[in-house]
């Protein structure tokens, strides 16, 4: 059954959370006070603007190499998703470490 979830704050988790659950089905609302990834989600964004940093290996554990190289997999995915759907640039290029 389909619900109508409302979620308050537009950073990078409500909107992650947002997709999520309009990929299964629900209807979402957003409330954001101001535009959406413009606070901490999009303030920080410019310090590294889409930079993943691959770890060094060799300092962190399997588990934590994985995850980090699934975020970045994903991090691919999600703008390409956005790219497609939007028709808006997400200026994700792929080079160095990736």
């Amino acid at each position: 059954m389909s619900k109508h979830v409302v979620i308050v704050g537009g950073g990078i988790v409500g909107c992650m959370t947002a997709m999520a659950l309009v990929d299964r089905g629900h209807q979402v609302t957003i409330v954001e006070r101001n535009q959406i990834a413009s606070q901490t989600s999009g303030e920080s964004s410019w310090a590294g603007g889409g930079i993943i940093f691959p770890l060094l290996p060799w300092m962190y554990s399997e588990p934590v190499n994985m995850l980090t190289g699934h975020g970045a997999k994903s991090y691919q995915e999600i703008c390409a998703r956005l790219e497609r759907e939007t028709a808006l640039p997400t200026g994700f290029i792929n080079s160095g470490f990736l």
